[in-house]
């Protein structure tokens, strides 16, 4: 299960970056989801089970920095993002 404090911070980087974003979150077969509706926009982030399991709350938005999370959001609208431990995938239907 997926603690509310690390969706929690995966939540605020992404409010950060989408200051005026509504965001939704749910499940997916990978991980836990996060949708940003910004400006006409839809972004999706899936992040992983064991990226969660391996990174403390107060690392989280560290890590997701170091992917260039934000940056591959704003180039991939409707594009299915998944973070690992690795690093970023696309998700093709």
């Amino acid at each position: 299960m997926v603690d509310a404090e690390n969706t929690r911070a995966v939540r605020e980087y992404l409010q950060a970056g989408f200051p005026d974003g509504r965001i939704e979150e749910g499940r997916d077969a990978e991980g836990h989801s996060f949708q940003i509706v910004f400006q006409g926009s839809t972004y999706i982030v899936i992040v992983t089970d064991e990226f969660f399991r391996d990174h403390d709350c107060p690392d989280i938005g560290k890590a997701l920095s170091r992917h260039t999370l934000l940056e591959h959001l704003r180039d991939l609208p409707n594009t299915p993002i998944v973070v690992t431990n690795s690093g970023l995938k696309l998700q093709y239907d």
